[in-house]
């Protein structure tokens, strides 16, 4: 197959999710080079993506980088900075369709901390599919995990699969749950209620885990916004300094 994927003139349909240009395209409802349904792929070039970088920069990478939307160069926005915000983003706390950071927060979100649709964190993951050692979400997977169905070491929630688990329909080598109450089951939750709460299956054990996973990307995150702070104000009376030099 041709490869289509120059940069579309102004107006020019193309894919979304891999670029391809579609003009004349007439006989297919799936783009020819990912395969991905029109109806969900299909928009057309324009000028209307906005850019922006600041002129402070920490780590050989502006603080500040937000690049959304087509330009006449890119079909997307791609932004790379301490703090990225764009359509694809890489950076310390990145935000965007699809995120890469230490603290990655998007539709697709790599990271350490990471929350999105589809989140996969080395520490920590909250999403629709969450993937982590602290993984919390609908779909969870981790050494840690807590989800409407979760598989881990220790896992809980409606059903959850793993060497201990708590929840619903507990399906594990030690169980607590309705008609199961594994003395080991118990020690080991209670080691680890920081994380899933008390050893009970009640409430809290659906709030734990999410108060646990949010705190550290927060936390993650604002410890990067506290040195992006420092940075910029050190930054400024640099700039101070400077201009009150003679020349």
């Amino acid at each position: 197959m041709e490869h289509n994927q120059s940069t579309p003139k102004l107006g020019e349909p193309y894919c979304s999710n891999c670029g391809h240009r579609l003009t004349g395209l007439i006989e297919s409802s799936k783009c020819p080079e990912c395969g991905k349904p029109l109806v969900e792929v299909l928009t057309r070039r324009s000028s209307q993506g906005k850019r922006y970088q600041s002129e402070t920069t920490m780590f050989g990478l502006p603080l500040v980088s937000i690049a959304t939307g087509p330009t006449d160069t890119e079909t997307i926005g791609k932004a790379r900075g301490v703090f990225a915000i764009g359509d694809k983003a890489t950076g310390f706390v990145a935000i965007g369709g699809t995120a890469f950071g230490i603290v990655a927060i998007g539709g697709r979100a790599f990271g350490l901390f990471s929350c999105g649709g589809i989140s996969i964190g080395l520490i920590s993951a909250w999403g629709g599919i969450a993937i982590g050692a602290m993984a919390s979400g609908g779909i969870a997977i981790g050494l840690l995990a807590f989800g409407g169905a979760a598989l881990g070491v220790m896992a809980s929630g409606g059903v959850c699969f793993g060497i201990y688990g708590l929840g619903g329909a507990p399906f594990a080598l030690h169980r607590l749950g309705p008609g199961a109450s594994d003395q080991q089951a118990i020690d080991a939750f209670r080691m680890f209620r920081w994380y899933f709460g008390p050893a009970n299956f009640g409430l809290w054990n659906f709030i734990q885990p999410l108060i646990t996973v949010f705190g550290l990307l927060f936390a993650a995150a604002g410890g990067i916004g506290l040195l992006a702070i420092f940075r910029h104000m050190r930054a400024s009376s640099e700039a101070v300094r400077d201009s009150l030099r003679p020349r």
